[in-house]
């Protein structure tokens, strides 16, 4: 009879609860674990039943004596072995189970971890492929027939929310394409929820083109005036911005001082090792937006003494940007640079000389004619020296149409035209792009 006393147990009703207490409800083939729960509930029905008659043979004091009475206590001890040994094996089962589900548990943890690191890390990629007519000789045949323009890899990991680190390296650079170039190294943090500060090599802040990714751009290229005066469009520094509210956002930096791509920089860093700097304030919403920033540095003295070698210079130069949607299909952007700078236009030996002043500015329309066809009309000019009014000033407008076909949000093509009119002389120079791009 010692196994009465575990299955008056079991008939308490205390493996269900075991089994609650588990997690065995929680598990995840719950038909499985409803099974077990009704096998469970049935032995020990079957064990009351079987203990209730044992009891009340023995509360009544008459226990059988006889040969026929002896057997069915038997059978009923009989029983009651097998429902013990039945409900064990269940027992068993459900630590099967338990054990299945911690095992599950853990394994779920595991891939919830490496889940949320995987989250940490955004990858970005574009490549641009295109044919071109430059319709000029010289140097700039390398730009012409089939080429990769860009081909760009990046990797943003935020290992927390308030700071990350950005990389992003263009494997199509050079004068053939081949080359691989650093384009983004930022390190940013957030020291509240308004202000980040964001040091490495980045864009630099100035009106709205120059920071507008290359894989969102209209037209194949940025104006003139940011190609020539802030080439390569990076900087090293640090910057600082604050949103003030309102859609406001202040902003302010120091630089190297001379862009990555300048001809007149030497080597990795700037000649004189003078800083320059940035400031700005810009409001953006979804339908319209316009900012204000300026750049204050210098420019070093480059070339030959006697040989037409320039001396430093100043700069300081303004920006005004404005954005407005016309309507959800039609949107006008515009920029107007100016101030006082030395174009580096034939580098080390330079074609500007003095410190001089320029001008720069673009306006552009976009329309989608439908949800796949976009159409976009540019109209730019520069000048290098707006005192000078002969032909040896290099200044240019230029007009461009584009026609963009996007296939769906990875794929598009762009057919474009562009025509520069220089200041004296005209030239042959017009410029036909037809570019594929791909983007995750």
């Amino acid at each position: 009879m010692a196994s009465l006393g575990i299955l008056t147990a079991a008939s308490a009703g205390s493996f269900p609860t075991a089994a609650v207490g588990m997690g065995i409800i929680s598990s995840q083939n719950p038909e499985q674990v409803k099974a077990k729960l009704d096998e469970i509930k049935a032995l020990k029905d079957r064990a009351a039943t079987v203990t209730k008659k044992i009891g009340e043979l023995a509360a009544a004091g008459n226990l059988p004596d006889s040969k026929e009475g002896i057997d069915t206590l038997k059978e009923l001890v009989e029983e009651l072995r097998a429902t013990n040994e039945a409900l064990t094996k269940v027992q068993q089962d459900v630590e099967a189970l338990r054990k299945f589900m911690e095992d599950q548990k853990k394994t779920n943890d595991a891939v919830k971890k490496d889940v949320g690191d995987l989250k940490k890390i955004k990858p970005s990629f574009y490549t641009q492929f295109q044919w071109q007519d430059t319709q000029t000789g010289g140097s700039s045949l390398r730009n012409d027939g089939f080429s990769v323009r860009r081909s760009r890899f990046g990797l943003t990991y935020s290992p927390i929310e308030s700071t990350s680190a950005k990389l992003s390296v263009d494997m199509s650079t050079g004068g053939d394409r081949l080359a691989a170039e650093l384009k983004d190294l930022i390190i940013t943090h957030k020291f509240s929820p308004e202000t980040l500060v964001a040091a490495g090599q980045q864009s630099m802040p100035l009106g709205y083109e120059i920071e507008r990714s290359s894989s969102s751009r209209e037209m194949p290229e940025r104006s003139l005036y940011n190609r020539r005066l802030f080439s390569g469009e990076r900087d090293r520094g640090v910057q600082i911005r604050h949103d003030v509210g309102s859609g406001w956002l202040v902003h302010a930096g120091v630089w190297s001082g001379l862009t990555l791509g300048d001809p007149q920089q030497s080597g990795f860093r700037d000649q004189d090792m003078k800083l320059g700097f940035t400031v700005g304030a810009r409001m953006d919403t979804p339908n319209y937006g316009y900012g204000i920033s300026a750049f204050f540095g210098s420019r070093p003295a480059v070339g030959v003494l006697d040989q037409g070698a320039a001396p430093e210079t100043d700069r300081f130069l303004v920006y005004l940007d404005g954005m407005y949607a016309i309507t959800k299909d039609l949107t006008a952007r515009a920029e107007v640079m100016t101030g006082k700078d030395r174009d580096p236009l034939g580098g080390e030996t330079p074609t500007f000389i003095d410190e001089t002043n320029v001008l720069g500015y673009h306006v552009q329309l976009s329309y989608f004619a439908t949800p796949t066809s976009q159409f976009t009309i540019k109209y730019e000019n520069y000048d290098p020296d707006t005192d000078d009014e002969v032909s040896t000033n290099r200044g240019i407008s230029q007009i461009g149409l584009a026609y963009t076909y996007h296939f769906n949000k990875a794929l598009k093509l762009t057919f474009s035209w562009e025509h520069p009119d220089e200041q004296g002389t005209e030239q042959k120079n017009d410029i036909i792009t037809i570019r594929s791009q791909f983007k995750i």
